[in-house]
């Protein structure tokens, strides 16, 4: 079941990534806000923090590690660097979900200081 499914916005959509929501959330009416939110930044939900490391990454760095940021499910582009942003998400999730340390991390990196242009 589907984030989609559990809380009643289908519309045609769907959701083939297996998501799986909280024990007794069933419907909108089992769930509460509290329950979708845990859901949502548990560790056994990686997508969030995926999702949030790859905007990041955009703002920083012009392009996400997923091409395609509003479509990470399968009809989406796959990570050019997958080990990266698995570390990356990971790094958020045990930092807090601390945004800032984030940014530090990579405006700090070798990568970022890297120069853009070609040489000739």
């Amino acid at each position: 079941m589907c984030l989609f499914e559990v809380f009643g916005t289908t519309k045609g959509r769907s959701c083939n990534q297996g998501c799986q929501p909280p024990s007794g959330v069933a419907s909108k009416e089992a769930g509460t806000r509290r329950e979708l939110a845990e859901w949502l930044v548990s560790r056994e939900h990686p997508l969030t923090s995926r999702v949030i490391v790859n905007h990041l990454w955009q703002l920083v760095f012009g392009a996400g590690l997923v091409r395609t940021p509003d479509d990470f499910g399968l009809q989406g582009e796959q990570p050019t660097h997958p080990d990266l942003l698995d570390w990356l998400a990971v790094e958020l999730m045990e930092s807090g979900w601390d945004v800032r340390h984030m940014l530090r991390l990579m405006v700090t990196s070798q990568t970022y200081r890297q120069s853009s242009h070609v040489v000739s």
